[in-house]
């Protein structure tokens, strides 16, 4: 089977796992779109790549390529790994365009061409399924669709300073975007609240990827006079340092908090970044999170207000380290089973076969 990636290869978690798991399945070929600057030998590249392909595997985020509808053209198999909706990121988590126009409506079409024009559609799990069809107005029980999770990469396990006597401060971590999907602003209360109750030592770092987008959280915490409990580190795409950081300096982990209707579908890198560390993770509640985990034995999922983001990091905090390590174990067999590297090839496989 000759199988042409179409998607941006360098630096994406899914899509380096994707590529990853096509080359060791051995398939006849993989061939990936050209990154040529020279405008003319790319199209010419792509276009003899897709005719002799038996399958266009489209990667995360892509689906709003041409070259779609040049492989419909030429009738190959389409596979649409839909990651995210367009549509959904401008309009309701960027809040970058107005629903109902022109822009928003065009982004909607793209999305909605990839779902209806692809042999499998790939979605991370069944309610971000539902919850996608269901902004986009189409009926997923006419399209073939396939649950494939997150896959993301083995982490070095964390050392819990503080829930081992050798700290005695306990450290927040946080890693992610600056947009309104995560409630960060959420956590900052939450800290605001856990200080002024008397618990002072604890420290918050925000790991994100813009200085410009940071600032506006940088007033938040100065305003609450928390400067001297969080740090703001923008290393995005730092992966070892960050790795380093997080395995010697972070207790705890905190996913997502956001009050819109796609916080409370999605299962968050972030969050099952933290359970890789081996890190208590503290996230706010999600239907796609219940599929996998369940909030009294295993990650701890709170109600996305700071009062009880706070209640739950001071319980934590009084934990015996016996019953964490449990709660941690417990929640890593979950990544385990469904998002690690292992599981995403064996699924991986078992998508192709329904092509054959």
């Amino acid at each position: 089977m000759n199988i042409f990636f179409l998607g941006d290869t360098r630096g994406a978690y899914r899509t380096e796992n994707i590529i990853k798991a096509l080359f060791e399945l051995e398939y006849k070929n993989v061939y990936i779109n050209s990154f040529s600057n020279n405008k003319f030998f790319k199209n010419i590249a792509n276009l003899l790549m897709i005719i002799n392909s038996d399958v266009v595997f489209v990667g995360p985020i892509q689906h709003n390529n041409r070259l779609i509808r040049v492989a419909k053209f030429f009738n190959k198999k389409i596979i649409t790994d839909f990651y995210m909706s367009f549509f959904d990121s401008q309009v309701n988590d960027y809040k970058q365009t107005e629903a109902g126009s022109k822009k928003a409506n065009k982004l909607k079409r793209i999305d909605k061409y990839a779902l209806e024009n692809s042999e499998i559609v790939i979605f991370l799990n069944e309610t971000e399924r539902e919850y996608f069809c269901s902004v986009l107005d189409v009926d997923y029980s006419k399209l073939n669709t396939v649950i494939i999770p997150l896959c993301i990469d083995k982490k070095p396990k964390a050392n819990l300073n503080y829930f081992h006597r050798k700290s005695e401060v306990l450290n927040l971590c946080w890693v992610g975007t600056f947009i309104p999907l995560q409630g960060l602003d959420k956590i900052i209360e939450s800290l605001k609240i856990i200080v002024d109750e008397g618990f002072t030592t604890i420290h918050l770092t925000i790991w994100g990827n813009s200085l410009m987008r940071s600032e506006p959280y940088k007033e938040i915490i100065k305003n609450k006079g928390l400067d001297k409990y969080v740090t703001i580190i923008n290393k995005w795409g730092a992966k070892e340092e960050w790795y380093t950081f997080i395995k010697e300096n972070c207790d705890i982990t905190l996913g997502i908090f956001g009050d819109s209707l796609k916080a409370k579908h999605v299962v968050a890198n972030k969050v099952i970044d933290g359970i890789a560390f081996k890190t208590p993770t503290i996230t706010g509640n999600s239907s796609g999170l219940c599929e996998f985990f369940n909030g009294e034995k295993n990650i701890f999922i709170v109600h996305n207000e700071p009062k009880d983001i706070a209640k739950k990091i001071l319980e934590i905090s009084e934990m015996d380290l016996k019953t964490l390590e449990t709660r941690i174990e417990n929640s890593y067999n979950i990544y385990e089973e469904n998002f690690s590297y292992e599981n995403f090839k064996k699924n991986m496989s078992s998508l192709f076969k329904i092509l054959n």
